[in-house]
């Protein structure tokens, strides 16, 4: 569930219905409180747990502003309610990464994340009606036939498989002691990516595989070369910027998108000029972004149900306190991540956390991934975090969970 998963089946959601996307489940809300409790009593039993909460703060940047932004934002209560499950997300990351070993930790992350894959493979089979967009569906009927499996959309499940296909080509053989496992492995994310149809999940998959490449490259090199190899690599995305503009219209068209990104590029400009009042503070956490899009669907008909991009998320939630909020943090995990990979601590693994961080730059221009609570996104940087943090107060060495 914190990835995301079986949020429509547990809230009892048909997708033939419409559903406002501030309405809430007791069911759920239930559930999502009981994981964080556990979270609460599992990373609680660890040892150091304070050194590790005081040097992992960045984590709690966002939640922490989301909670404050009640203060502020139209709908108080839903603000709040919202905040707690951003919270929780948050929290969860830093229990799985204070409880086991950096291994053991990328261990229960990526094989999570292939039994998602497997069981949305299994409802495709089992329950189509759900496990597959239908033209019966309330909302955005055009994707059927494309899979969600135990997701609510298309996009979420290619986004997870896109990540998963990544990171198991990358670390498969840290993940996974056989060699069949790991080809049933790739074979079930590449089968999630491929019919879930999502430009997003493909151009997530290309990232990681490209990024953690890179970085390994990096790693095997001589100690002495490492920084310039890593300039150069640096250098080169530098470079290939300048041509942005051509390789993303190369890109859209491999993929079949259109140019305006599905009308993301349009709907960003009907958000934008309502920030012409807010821009210190935003409007507040969820609810102000959704008294935004009321005002736009009711002028143009559009209804996003975010903004789909995480940087706008931030402008729109909190203003530019946001921004310099997000700069930090990803400038945080940006300076650690690298000094993990430049220094002679650790295996192939510590190559992760930079990969989710340049991943997290990449995902959140088209998609809402940094506030999204109860999501795969935030818990994965949370995660990150927690395992770079543990080289400063542990070191390497064995579980987290004291007697």
């Amino acid at each position: 569930m914190l990835i995301g998963a079986f949020t429509l089946q547990i809230a009892g959601v048909d997708p033939r219905v419409t559903r406002q996307f501030s309405e809430g489940s007791l069911v759920s809300q239930m559930i999502m409180g009981f994981i964080y409790l556990i979270s609460i009593l599992l990373f609680s039993q660890t040892s150091q747990a304070l050194a590790t909460l005081v040097r992992s703060w960045p984590i709690f940047l966002f939640p922490m502003l989301a909670l404050m932004s009640a203060l502020w934002a139209p709908e108080p209560e839903l603000t709040v309610r919202r905040s707690i499950a951003l919270f929780g997300t948050s929290l969860f990351g830093l229990a799985l990464g204070s409880t086991y070993t950096f291994r053991d930790s990328l261990k229960v992350a990526v094989r999570a994340l292939v039994l998602a894959l497997i069981l949305s493979m299994l409802w495709v089979v089992v329950f189509p009606q759900i496990g597959i967009h239908q033209a019966s569906d309330a909302v955005e009927p055009i994707h059927a036939g494309k899979w969600r499996g135990v997701f609510a959309h298309k996009n979420a499940l290619g986004a997870v498989a896109g990540f998963a296909f990544g990171v198991v080509l990358l670390y498969g053989g840290s993940v996974f002691s056989s060699t069949l496992h790991r080809l049933a492995a790739i074979t079930v994310t590449a089968a999630c990516l491929i019919f879930a149809g999502s430009g997003t999940g493909f151009a997530t998959a290309i990232n990681v595989a490209i990024i953690g490449s890179s970085m390994r490259l990096v790693t095997a090199a001589r100690f002495d070369l490492r920084l310039p190899l890593l300039l150069v690599f640096a250098s080169t995305a530098g470079l290939l910027s300048f041509f942005a503009n051509n390789l993303e219209a190369i890109a859209l068209e491999a993929l079949g998108k259109d140019p305006d990104l599905t009308g993301r590029t349009l709907y960003w400009s009907y958000v934008l000029p309502f920030m012409s009042d807010h821009w210190v503070l935003g409007y507040g956490y969820f609810s102000g972004f959704l008294s935004i899009g009321a005002t736009i669907a009711a002028i143009t008909g559009l209804d996003f149900g975010s903004t789909h991009n995480g940087y706008l998320d931030i402008l729109v939630s909190f203003g530019l306190i946001g921004f310099i909020a997000g700069t930090l943090y990803l400038g945080w995990l940006l300076f650690r991540g690298t000094g993990l990979i430049l220094s002679s601590r650790g295996g192939v693994e510590k190559t992760f956390p930079i990969c989710v961080v340049f991943h997290t730059i990449q995902f959140n221009i088209v998609e809402s991934g940094f506030l999204a609570g109860n999501s795969l996104w935030p818990l994965l940087m949370a995660l990150a975090a927690t395992m770079l943090v543990r080289f400063d107060v542990l070191g390497q060495g064995g579980p987290r969970v004291t007697d």
